[in-house]
C-alpha cells in the first residue's frame, strides 16, 4: 500500500512539471503562427528528361583556308 501511495505521489510531482510532460509527450507544442512560413513548392523544368546540348567540335582549317583568310586580312589592310 505504501508503494502504490509513493509512486502515486511521485507521478503527480512528475506530472506538474512542465518539461517532464513534454519528454512524456503529454503536452502538445502549438507552433506560434507568426514563426510559421510557407515553403515555395518545388517545380520541375517541363522537358526534364532532356539532355544537355553538347557543343560540336570545329573542324580544323585547312592550310588552303588559313591562306584565303590571310589574303582576305591582307587585303582589307591595304584599303
Amino acid at each position: 500500500m505504501k508503494k502504490i501511495f509513493c509512486l502515486m505521489v511521485a507521478t503527480a510531482l512528475l506530472g506538474a512539471c512542465n518539461a517532464t510532460k513534454e519528454d512524456l509527450g503529454l503536452d502538445r507544442k502549438v507552433p506560434d503562427a507568426s514563426k510559421v512560413s510557407e515553403q515555395k513548392r518545388l517545380i520541375l523544368p517541363p522537358n526534364y528528361d532532356l539532355r544537355p546540348v553538347v557543343p560540336m567540335t570545329q573542324p580544323a582549317l585547312s592550310a588552303e583556308t588559313g591562306r584565303e583568310i590571310d589574303e582576305e586580312i591582307k587585303n582589307l589592310a591595304n584599303e
